[in-house]
């Protein structure tokens, strides 16, 4: 049979089928593949998703086609209402150098910790065309991602965000139009409240109104502020969560944003990339 088999269909026909086949794989993806996928989140085909099981997408959410998640070793999670246009590039992992050895070399299971982080896109975020996030990058709920930025470090909520590397570019509104926006879309408990929202200002230095000053808000953030316990994390409770429960950078941040509001003194502060 063999060799019937290879008198009708020649040896580089066979390949080429094989190929295609396994790229084509790499593209289809099934709904339980997926870490959590909600039954009204939406991903456009095609979409390149390395490990889909560091993947979830929660209620509303939607990803463009032609985009690539790279999930190896880390969650992406994008939570409710949020979602992408075309060609975005999320990439939760970083290549790890070691002394006496070439990068290609090093095998994920040799490499040290902390090159490899999870990104969190919070609620009612929208992401620009061919936008990259790198690894360890959360962005906070209400935030927009201008076409072609490069984010690598986690921003707070409800902020225009653009560039290479990314920074804040203006806030959206203020206090009192967050308090009144959030009090009409989220039940009381996923609300900010005034006074998490006075620490976040007070700490990037964000503008009260943007009305006032349009041009002259401060791009500083610290990555390590951001990020919620992994023991509050959504993907890692009540078997996936959700995706709502308490706002983005709510008792963590305020906590640390008391201990560490001297490091925002200094406008050239950037936090350390262990990528």
């Amino acid at each position: 049979m063999k060799f019937v088999r290879d008198l009708i269909i020649p040896r580089n026909i066979r390949k080429l089928v094989s190929a295609l086949r396994s790229e084509l794989h790499r593209y289809i993806i099934r709904p339980e593949d997926f870490g959590f996928l909600s039954h009204n989140a939406e991903v456009d085909a095609p979409v390149r998703i390395v490990n889909p099981s560091n993947v979830y997408i929660y209620e509303g959410a939607h990803i463009g086609s032609n985009s690539i998640i790279l999930a190896s070793n880390a969650k992406f999670i994008m939570k409710k209402n949020s979602g992408s246009a075309r060609n975005i590039t999320v990439v939760t992992g970083n290549h790890a150098r070691i002394q006496g050895r070439f990068y290609r070399s090093i095998k994920e299971n040799e490499k040290p910790g902390g090159y490899d982080k999870d990104v969190v896109i919070n609620e009612d975020v929208w992401i620009g065309l061919n936008v990259t996030i790198l690894s360890g990058v959360e962005i906070g709920r209400g935030c927009t991602l201008a076409s072609g930025a490069v984010v690598t470090k986690s921003f707070p909520p409800y902020c225009v965000i653009g560039g290479v590397p990314a920074k804040i570019i203006k806030n959206y509104w203020s206090i009192e139009e967050i308090l009144h926006h959030e009090s009409i879309l989220y039940p009381k408990e996923e609300q900010f409240s005034r006074e998490q929202l006075e620490i976040i200002y007070n700490s990037y230095n964000l503008k009260e109104s943007i009305s006032q000053t349009p041009s002259s808000i401060s791009s500083m953030s610290n990555n390590n502020l951001l990020h919620e316990s992994p023991h509050e994390h959504p993907a890692t409770k009540n078997g996936g969560g959700v995706g709502g429960g308490k706002p983005l950078i709510a008792k963590g941040f305020i906590h640390n944003a008391y201990n560490n509001r001297s490091s925002f003194k200094n406008k050239n502060y950037h936090f350390s990339d262990t990528g």
